[in-house]
């Protein structure tokens, strides 16, 4: 038997965590006659309802351990860049990623609470450097990063990190000393969804990353001297562009399967 992550249950009939948090009176409206005639039971009670409210606040050190999703496996997340590399691959930025989880997450009754706050406790030493380098300052390991996550619901208490080729170094991606620069997207997300799971509290978490689809495209360069070889090199471009372009639809679409794994969890945590 091979084992898998929960990713539906059934919601239990009394209430949740979220529940209480999102209803601070619930317990006190609901303790039994027999403790509301005694104080110190009724005095007991009030600080159980406060700490569990409490206890959901994003860098709370005291909270219970953060939830942390595992990384659900859409896209090979890996690419490069440098050396005579004439078509890029088609990362995504930041920018585009947000749009996407934004529009599936409000589908779902998820809203961005303005600027996220930190993860308290969960820091990454940035630009780890690859141990074969010799052309880079040993400074860069001794830089910690907080991790601020992309996306945090404050009233589910629901945070998204999306990692792209920004957040690669800052959060301990291994730099080059060669022409070319790897990137392993998947690598970074694992290693942060560890970080939150080990240090994190007070917060569902997910680590999404860039899929980065190929990009389909091996139409040679236009050789120079042609009689029409401007023409030619400014239709190779426009053709490498589309190609690009449909590379990062693919990219949005497989971002949204590591979504909908991501949405298939939080309803077996009871969030939704």
């Amino acid at each position: 038997m091979k084992a898998r992550p929960v990713r539906r249950c059934k919601r239990p009939a009394y209430p949740t965590r979220l529940d209480v948090a999102a209803d601070p009176a619930l317990l006190e409206r609901h303790l039994p006659e027999g403790w509301k005639r005694s104080a110190r039971l009724a005095a007991a009670a009030a600080m159980l309802a406060g700490a569990g409210t409490a206890a959901l606040t994003p860098g709370c050190a005291s909270g219970p351990p953060a939830e942390v999703a595992p990384i659900f496996d859409h896209g090979s997340g890996r690419g490069a860049l440098g050396c005579v590399m004439v078509v890029p691959p088609a990362f995504l930025s930041e920018e585009e990623a947000l749009q996407v989880i934004s529009e599936v997450l409000a589908e779902h009754g998820f809203t961005a609470s303005g600027t996220a706050p930190a993860l308290k406790g969960v820091t990454f030493a940035g630009h780890r450097l690859n141990p074969e380098a010799v052309t880079y300052a040993d400074q860069f390991s001794s830089t910690r990063t907080p991790l601020v996550p992309d996306f945090f619901d404050a009233a589910r208490n629901v945070a998204v990190e999306f990692v792209s080729t920004a957040d690669y170094f800052p959060l301990g991606g291994e730099i080059s000393d060669m022409s070319v620069q790897s990137y392993d997207l998947k690598g970074i997300a694992h290693s942060a969804a560890g970080a939150v799971n080990k240090h994190g509290s007070g917060v569902y978490f997910g680590a999404l990353y860039d899929p980065t689809a190929s990009v389909k495209f091996d139409v040679d360069y236009p050789r120079e001297g042609t009689a029409n070889y401007r023409e030619e090199v400014e239709a190779w471009q426009q053709k490498s562009r589309e190609a690009v372009d449909a590379a990062k639809e693919e990219s949005k679409e497989l971002l949204r399967e590591q979504l909908k794994d991501f949405v298939d969890w939080l309803k077996g945590q009871g969030v939704i």
